[in-house]
């Protein structure tokens, strides 16, 4: 029989994931309401900073500066209108994969390089945005990525400097 009803205020836990699954998978529960990211230009959005904290990010100011940045242009390949409505389309599943690894802070820095060097590699923007659009379609890439920038974090942090 689920559990009809749980009052409490607070849930420190150092597997948030697990402990939703828990949750969810043991006690019955379903996955509550969870809201729109939002990544104004001037500033941070508290309800995106306790997101961004909810899903496993430690810095959420400096994890919203990163994404306020990409979705300004700063790089080359998210200059376009197109190129940052895909990534913004990206945006929550990108940053819940993220956040399901044990530093997704740090995970986020080669994406980032990624992203800088997305039309070093293509050459156009408009490549850029058909690539963003690609991995828009393929959850299974997305997640790839993610682990892949994840074990490049983990390996740079053991290896001497």
């Amino acid at each position: 029989m689920p559990l009809q009803r749980l009052e409490h205020y607070l849930v420190l836990s150092d597997d948030i994931h697990g402990t939703r699954d828990f949750y969810r998978d043991v006690l019955g529960m379903a996955d509550g309401f969870r809201p729109e990211l939002d990544f104004p230009a001037g500033h941070d959005d508290k309800r995106s900073l306790d997101r961004l904290i909810e899903m496993g990010f430690r810095t959420p100011l400096e994890t919203s500066a990163r994404v306020r940045r990409w979705l300004s242009g700063e790089h080359r390949s998210l200059r376009s209108e197109a190129g940052r409505a895909q990534l913004r389309d990206l945006l929550p599943v990108l940053l819940e994969h993220f956040g399901r690894t044990e530093h997704p802070d740090a995970a986020l820095v080669p994406f980032d390089d990624f992203l800088a060097n997305l039309t070093n590699a293509i050459a156009k923007q408009e490549g850029a945005v058909a690539s963003l659009k690609v991995v828009n379609r393929q959850p299974d890439f997305i997640e790839a990525l993610v682990d892949v920038d994840a074990d490049v974090q983990r390996l740079h942090r053991r290896s001497p400097q």
